[in-house]
């Protein structure tokens, strides 16, 4: 899951907002929900998916649960959007949700330029699927299966989604082009070769944490001296880059650190944890570097972060979504 950008769109701070006399919030998190098949290729998403505080709206914990529960609860969705005069200013799209039996009524704010590609989702699929926090920052690090199994959400169905299909075909040519995935393959009688070279000049397998609280960009935290001392003086121009290779039943993910053109550092991980690739191709992401050892106290390692070097991924590593298997 995840979407072109690091967090959600705000609609300002002070008082609630409301529209039409109705509360207005903006999503925590939004993405969308996908599959993939065997080898790591990806399925079209299925839905769009918003994370919302269920504290945020007054009883909306309350059906959150009943829906957890297995009990059907009636709702009523509808799309509508508003156009700027100004035609550089992005469009804004409105999911009006309603949950009669609770007495809920809210509306979900979207930037349609900022979150295009899962508001097209939504446009195709009709679907939208309303997470609690703790379920979004869970599917960045578990199968999804097993996330949803343990934590709450709302699977919504709207029907009318011309509204929004036509601020986005205003916008944008549909569908949006496939994004390319910088995977290599290799036959498994050419696997020691490209091996080697991928390889090359790489630290192997480093000590990693992963933070990924919804709502905020995860972050990989990496401990190694040698990468420490090669970030130090980085310039602005510093990011870090994922590229994978599949190598017969074997998979490899690097991690290049650059300055501008200039690779600092490389780490390989051979078949590397779900957790990895799930965090890193969720959504926009950081790479921390901190010297020395990872502190296994949560509050350490939230200290040692004050002084690491990071290096941004400015978006999701489609590398690393494409040794999935689940």
């Amino acid at each position: 899951m995840g979407d072109d950008s690091r967090g959600a769109e705000r609609f300002g701070a002070g008082p609630p907002a409301t529209i039409d006399g109705e509360l207005l919030i903006a999503p925590i998190d939004v993405g969308s929900a996908g599959v993939q098949n065997e080898g790591g290729t990806e399925r079209e998403p299925w839905a769009m998916t918003v994370t919302i505080d269920p504290d945020a709206v007054p009883r909306l914990r309350q059906a959150f649960e009943r829906h957890a529960s297995g009990v059907a609860i009636d709702t009523t969705t509808q799309w509508h959007t508003m156009t700027h005069e100004d035609v550089a200013v992005s469009p804004l799209a409105f999911l009006r949700v309603e949950f009669p039996e609770f007495g809920v009524v809210f509306n979900l704010g979207f930037g349609v330029d900022e979150y295009r590609r899962s508001l097209a989702v939504a446009a195709r699929t009709g679907l939208v699927v309303l997470l609690e926090p703790a379920l979004s920052e869970a599917m960045r690090l578990e199968s999804p299966k097993t996330a949803m199994r343990n934590h709450e959400s709302i699977a919504l169905s709207v029907s009318g989604v011309e509204p929004l299909r036509r601020a986005l075909s205003q916008r944008f040519d549909l569908p949006f082009p496939e994004r390319t995935v910088p995977r290599e393959e290799h036959r498994s009688d050419e696997a020691p070769e490209a091996l080697t070279k991928f390889l090359e000049g790489a630290r192997e397998s480093p000590a990693f944490a992963i933070s990924a609280p919804a709502g905020q960009s995860p972050v990989i935290i990496i401990a190694d001296d040698k990468a420490a001392a090669a970030a130090v003086g980085a310039s602005d121009e510093r990011f870090a880059h994922w590229s994978s290779a599949l190598l017969g039943p074997h998979s490899v993910a690097r991690l290049d650190l650059l300055d501008g053109e200039r690779i600092l550092w490389t780490a390989v991980w051979a078949n590397p944890p779900a957790a990895l690739l799930r965090s890193t191709s969720s959504s926009a992401h950081f790479v921390a570097i901190v010297p020395g050892e990872l502190p296994e106290s949560p509050a350490r390692l939230s200290a040692q972060l004050e002084s690491a070097i990071d290096f941004p991924v400015e978006e999701a590593a489609e590398a690393m979504r494409a040794l999935l298997r689940d």
